[in-house]
Parts: structure tokens; C-alpha cells; sequence
């Protein structure tokens, strides 16, 4: 491993909570370009600013009693040149205290000059505990600048243990102490190189394990960051023995995900890449979109993914529409750390395998949505599961019972089972039969839809108190809430449905779910929005083929790099169906020789259609 790699993880500083690094620019080489490699910290504190205390009073939504309050909060601002907005989100209205903020909640930071509803005002968000006005305990952390971390906090800097990702891709897992690696940890830098030992002050320090590339490990030792000799003798030999200059394993390919073309706000599908020892993994950059997908998310779209979207649709979350699909860019940093110039000849994809998924991508899709604007409201306690998945799903059963919709724990029993049949592109859950019942009046439902109910108090509590008396709506009345104007009931539970992989092979999975069905609206005035659609977003791919193994792909790249030097080029990949890849990236020298990278292992995810527009 570099020194370059040793002196990663110098001081985090934070505004507040917002990371504010400088850093080595390594994913900001000209495709062409060849940059120098040297050694210097690339993670440091900002300097001279002594900081300040940021107080302002802004309104938060208590849904207690369904009214917004104002409170006065102040917080930490150790860099106030860069003169940004902050909001705080508690997550319990009622722990919460006004003045220096203390608690659980969530911080973000914005930029003043852009709307606070536009995604791309934010800087920085921080979800975690909070005490006098700074971090303190467990929390999680990203920025702009690229920087992520999850894990312990002390008076404002990362502190206890904790993973951190880096903006060049490089990723830290261990202790930490006021800001530094301190302790013992694991570094893995972009080109697949891993140190296993002890940080003292964020450089490497006493004897720890350095697992090369080829997968080689040997015992390293280190002093203030820097190798000793006798260390660096065991690398060359772990090596294969290269010790000339040039040879095979002074040449590393570092890997990237290059996202200079998403559009900030407009939900652009974008892939992060991680690491899992000696291998890279790339998946959508989207933690929503994997858990609905493939892990255990709640597969309903949220009331922010129903929105409208400017007039042409709705967002949804595995539907994303065309001009959202960046090309998956891959920005390959080919690092020459022998004494003497190498040429390229040459590139291409190793492909171990491409594999179509033909797992189903569940959404349910509110089909009352857009329909709350004060006349314009709907009686339609429906939901249309939408599989944007490239395999159906089969003997599809949802399993729920009535919740209040406040509560977000699963409720303790299920006792309906409704039959949804096979989900190919789209079906529809319609709970008006379930709701019948359950002893809801149906029709005079229909018949208030228009009008809204009308309440004789301003009190939500007494409001909510006087429709329920109403007796339409039977056994299901101690589970109704009132959030905002809409009159409202979850049905809580599980799609369970099964479906067969490109072999095959049958799987079972148990989706939950936790919907809201409007059942009228007290008679309010809102208003309702509208805007254009975003641009679509084109670009020239290397094409995977799909259920084939050991092929290999082309890349036009030949270049002279100078020793000490870094150049970078970037290849964008493409499939035709969301499918899983194994492959690396190979580098062909003038001398006949190899250079692969580390394996990668890339999630692809495409929607198997697109809803039509203004749905």
C-alpha cells in the first residue's frame, strides 16, 4: 500500500455536523491526463475559522396534535464562511427542547441561495444523536463532497468506531478518536489494496497485515505512515518478484464511479461503489430502491415518491423514467508506480458472467394519489402493484389487517388474506371489499367524496372525534387518524408471491407493506403544482451481454504513462435487463503483459417498462 493510503484519514473537521475535508483530487484527472502521485494527508481540518453558534426559530409538525409549531434552535457552526442554512428534524417532537439542540433527529445543511424544497439546497445531512448544539453518540453522515460515515461521535467529530468512505472511493472500518483513524482498523484504497493494523493519528503505525491486489498478504510494518525497508522487501516478493523497474505489479488500476452527468433534483439513477475485501461491488445509489428490490423495505411508495411529478407522472422509486437512467460510468485511474514509463496498447472487460435478474421489483402505487386538492378528491382505496422486474411474480396473496396509520410497528395479528394472482407488469389491490366488510359505508363515502366532511370544531382531536361518531365506518373506527385534511386507515402486512430465476429455479418472498387509504377529507382548501419534465440523458456504452460467460469487451485506450503518474479514462457499461456482472478490467502493455483489477461485481438495474406519461 502507498503512503498516499497511509495518510488517508488526518483530521475530520465539522460545521455543526457537515464534514469539511480537502482532499487529494483523486477522481478529478482529465480523461488523457496524466496527474503525479505524491504523499499528502487528504482528509484535514479546515483552518482559520474559530467557528460560531448558528440560532434560528423554524416551525416542525407535531402529529400529536396535528399542528405545526415554532421552536427556537441553536447549533455549531465551526465554518461560517461557508454561510449555510441549517434545519432540524427531531425524531420525537415531544423530547425535543428548544436552544442548543440535544436528542435524536435529523440535521441538514443548505445552501441559502437555492430553494429549501429543491433536493440540491442540500450540503450535508446527518441522522443521529445530538447533544449541546453538536454530535454526540451514534450517527450516520454524508456530504456533497463525497464524504460518508457511519458510527460513534464525541463534541462534534467522528469519535469511537465507525466505517468511512472517502470521495476517491477509498473506505476506513475502525476506531476513531476526535476525528482520526486511532486504533485499530481496515483500509481498503480504489485499487483493491488492504492494511489490516494500527492508526495513530491517521497514519499507519507497528506491525499490521497488507493484502495486495493479487490477494498476496504479508506482515507490514510502519512508522508514521511510511513502510520500512525491510517491510517493503516482503511486497516485492509477495509481489511475484518484480523488482525491476516497470514490472507488472508496479501498475494498479483504481475504480471509480464517475457521476459528473446526474442533474442535481432530478432523482437521476446513479451507482456507488463499495468494497468487500479484495472485491468491488457497484449497485444502484439508491438504499431505497435495494431494500424494496432486494432486501426487506416496505415496498409502498412514500407520500414524497406518490408526488406529482411537474404534471408528467409520478416519481415512484423503481420506476424511473428514461431521462433518469445516467450511464453506469466507470472512471478507471491506471497509477504507474514503477521508475520508468509503461505504454498501453490496449483494454477490455474481463467478464467472468452476465446473468439476467428476473426478480420481481415490487411498488404499490396509491391510486388515490394527486386526488387530495380540496374538490378534486376521489373515494379509491386502491393500490396498483406495479412490477417494473424482468420475471413475474406468481400466486401473489397480500396478508394485512387495519392499522392506525401513526403507528409504524406491524401489527401483532394478520387476519386477512386477499388474493392479487400473478403481478407480470401491473394489478390492481382494490380494499373496498375488505372495507365493506369491516362495516364502512361504502356509499355514503362515495357521496361525501366531493363534499368533505365538515367539522364543528378546529380541534383535530375533537374533529376526528365527530366524523367517527358519524358511524360510517364500522370496526375499523378506533384505527382511523387525521393527518392534515385526509381521513385515514393503513392496512399493514405482507405480498407474499413466488418466482422463478433464468434457470428456473422457484423462490419465495414475503414483501411488506404498510399502505394508507384515504377515506374522504375535511373540507379545506389546498393547492396543487405543476412544472415540465427533466431532459433526457444519452451516452455511448459498452453493451454486457447478457447470459453468456467469459467474453470479453473492447476499450479503445492506448497511452505512454510517465512513472510517478496517474492517468485516468472513462468507460460507460450498459445491459438490456437488470442482471448481475463479474468482471474485471484489464490493461494490455506494449511488452505483451496483463494488468487486471480487482474483481468487480456489479447489481444493474433497469425497469422492464416505463409508466405511460401523466398517469
Amino acid at each position: 500500500m502507498s503512503s498516499r493510503a497511509a495518510r488517508n484519514f488526518g483530521v475530520i473537521g465539522c460545521f455543526g455536523l457537515a464534514i469539511i475535508c480537502r482532499s487529494l483530487p483523486a477522481a478529478g484527472f482529465a480523461p488523457g491526463s496524466d496527474d503525479p502521485l505524491f504523499d499528502r494527508p487528504i482528509a484535514v481540518a479546515p483552518s482559520g475559522e474559530s467557528g460560531v453558534w448558528r440560532t434560528k426559530t423554524q416551525s416542525v409538525f407535531d402529529r400529536a396534535e396535528h399542528s405545526l409549531v415554532r421552536r427556537l434552535y441553536t447549533v455549531w457552526d465551526a465554518t461560517p464562511s461557508r454561510d449555510l442554512d441549517f434545519m432540524w428534524t427531531p425524531h420525537s417532537l415531544q423530547s425535543d427542547k428548544e436552544d442548543k439542540i440535544s436528542g435524536v433527529g435529523t440535521l441538514i445543511w443548505r445552501y441559502r441561495n437555492v430553494p429549501a424544497y429543491d433536493p440540491a439546497s442540500v450540503f450535508a445531512e446527518y441522522k443521529g444523536a445530538m447533544k449541546d448544539g453538536r454530535a454526540e453518540g451514534e450517527g450516520s453522515y454524508f456530504d456533497k463532497a463525497g464524504f460518508t460515515y457511519k458510527g460513534g461521535w464525541r463534541n462534534g467529530l467522528i469519535d469511537g468506531f465507525g466505517r468511512l468512505t472517502l470521495p476517491n472511493g477509498d473506505e476506513y472500518v475502525g476506531q476513531v478518536r476526535a476525528g482520526k483513524a486511532n486504533g485499530t482498523g481496515r483500509y481498503v484504497d480504489i485499487t483493491g489494496e488492504i492494511f489490516e493494523g494500527s492508526f495513530v493519528d491517521g497514519e499507519r503505525q507497528g506491525i499490521g497485515t497488507t493484502t495486495l491486489p493479487n490477494g498476496n498478504s504479508y506482515r507490514s510494518t510502519w512508522q508514521a505512515g511510511n513502510e520500512a525497508a525491510d517491510s517493503r522487501q516482503l511486497r516485492l516478493a509477495q509481489s511475484g518478484g518484480q523488482v525491476v523497474p516497470g514490472g507488472a505489479n508496479d501498475i494498479r488500476i483504481g475504480i471509480t464511479i464517475d457521476k459528473s452527468k446526474a442533474r442535481e433534483g432530478e432523482k437521476d439513477l446513479t451507482y456507488a461503489a463499495s468494497s468487500d475485501d479484495a472485491r468491488m461491488l457497484i449497485q444502484p445509489d439508491n438504499a431505497r430502491l435495494m431494500e424494496m428490490w432486494k432486501g426487506e423495505g416496505d415496498i409502498q411508495l412514500l407520500d414524497d415518491e406518490e408526488a406529482p411529478d411537474e404534471g408528467v407522472g409520478y416519481y415512484g422509486v423503481l420506476s424511473p423514467k428514461k431521462g433518469q437512467l445516467i450511464p453506469l460510468t466507470l472512471s478507471l485511474h491506471v497509477e504507474n508506480r514503477s521508475a520508468a514509463p509503461v505504454s498501453v496498447t490496449g483494454a477490455y472487460l474481463g467478464v467472468a458472467s452476465s446473468v439476467s435478474d428476473l426478480q420481481p421489483a415490487i411498488q404499490l402505487h396509491d391510486l388515490s394519489a394527486g386526488f387530495g386538492c380540496g374538490d378534486d378528491f376521489h373515494f379509491n382505496p386502491a393500490y396498483r402493484a406495479e412490477n417494473f422486474g424482468w420475471g413475474a411474480a406468481q400466486h401473489a396473496v397480500a396478508h394485512f389487517s387495519f392499522a392506525n396509520p401513526n403507528v409504524n410497528a406491524r401489527p401483532s395479528k394478520v387476519d386477512i388474506a386477499k388474493t392479487v394472482g400473478a403481478i407480470e407488469h401491473t394489478a390492481i389491490m382494490n380494499f373496498e371489499p375488505e372495507l365493506n366488510a369491516a362495516g364502512v359505508n361504502i356509499a355514503q363515502l362515495k357521496a361525501k367524496a366531493k363534499e368533505g366532511f365538515i367539522c364543528t370544531s378546529k380541534a383535530p382531536s375533537a374533529c376526528l372525534q365527530q366524523i367517527k361518531g358519524t358511524g360510517f365506518f364500522g370496526s375499523i373506527a378506533p384505527q382511523m387518524d387525521l393527518q392534515r385534511d385526509q381521513i385515514m386507515v393503513s392496512a399493514a402486512g405482507t405480498l407474499d408471491y413466488s418466482w422463478r430465476d433464468g434457470k428456473g429455479a422457484e423462490h419465495s418472498r414475503s414483501s411488506p407493506y404498510n399502505v394508507k387509504l384515504a377515506l374522504g377529507h375535511v373540507k379545506v382548501e389546498t393547492e396543487c403544482g405543476e412544472g415540465g419534465a427533466p431532459d433526457v440523458v444519452t451516452a455511448n456504452a459498452l453493451q454486457f451481454k447478457l447470459d453468456q460467460s467469459d467474453y470479453k469487451l473492447p476499450i479503445s485506450f492506448r497511452r505512454s504513462i510517465p512513472a510517478g503518474r496517474t492517468s485516468q479514462f472513462l468507460v460507460s457499461v450498459k445491459a438490456d435487463k437488470a442482471s448481475e456482472h463479474e468482471f474485471t478490467v484489464v490493461l494490455q502493455l506494449a511488452d505483451g503483459r496483463e494488468i487486471a483489477s480487482r474483481p468487480i461485481s456489479l447489481t444493474y438495474y433497469l425497469p422492464s417498462w416505463y409508466p405511460p406519461a401523466g398517469r
